[in-house]
């Protein structure tokens, strides 16, 4: 049974010795940073949404003011992207 639980253990740290090659990273980060791109609408949309909502319980004024951050980080995860 020993057998069993390294043999598996050993199974899963196999794929785990690649991580730190370059192989095909390049091409992950452009397509993560090509979806990011394509849902910044729906994003912003479900944090304007939460905002509004938040607005109606709370100050308005703070609740923009967090929201106006949020777009702030936004537009530099674009530029930075």
């Amino acid at each position: 049974m020993a057998e069993v639980s390294v043999k598996s253990l050993s199974a899963f740290h196999a794929p785990r010795t690649d991580w730190f090659k370059p192989d095909g990273r390049e091409q992950n980060i452009k397509d993560y940073i090509a979806l990011a791109n394509q849902l910044v609408w729906k994003r912003q949309g479900s944090f304007f949404a939460a905002a509004v909502l938040a607005a109606i319980y709370f100050d308005a004024l703070t609740i923009f003011a967090f929201y106006a951050v949020v777009v702030a980080t936004e537009l530099l995860d674009l530029l930075l992207g």
